[in-house]
């Protein structure tokens, strides 16, 4: 294993141990099909683990970062979150936002996945 390898299994490994379980809800597909009248829409629900944090009160600017958001860190390991994805945790709904990833040397290790209620 190289490096970052060790470090992608350290953080899943401590987001295991001290993160709650997050459900990212991603629905795909959308419309009708014109021959059937069917709705070919699908809705998945994927869950993986991760720590929900506040911001710091001197980050929040009221138009990037409302009093609202909050920090989802999620591991790199199970999914990859897209901004269309609807957020659960502790069954409060949440949004995305941004989406941003620690990468280095091309290995995910995390996703900071910034959303709002």
């Amino acid at each position: 294993m190289s490096f970052y390898a060790d470090l992608q299994s350290t953080a899943s490994r401590l987001l295991e141990q001290f993160g709650q379980v997050v459900t990212f809800t991603r629905t795909t597909g959308g419309g009708i099909d014109p021959i059937t009248g069917q709705d070919t829409t699908t809705t998945e629900a994927l869950e993986t683990v991760g720590v929900l944090r506040r911001f710091p009160d001197n980050l929040i600017d009221g138009t990037r970062i409302q009093a609202t958001d909050r920090e989802l860190v999620v591991r790199a390991t199970d999914l990859t979150p897209v901004i269309s994805d609807a957020v659960t945790v502790n069954g409060e709904e949440f949004t995305i936002e941004e989406i941003n990833t620690s990468t280095p040397a091309g290995t995910d290790l995390v996703y900071f996945v910034r959303v709002r209620r």
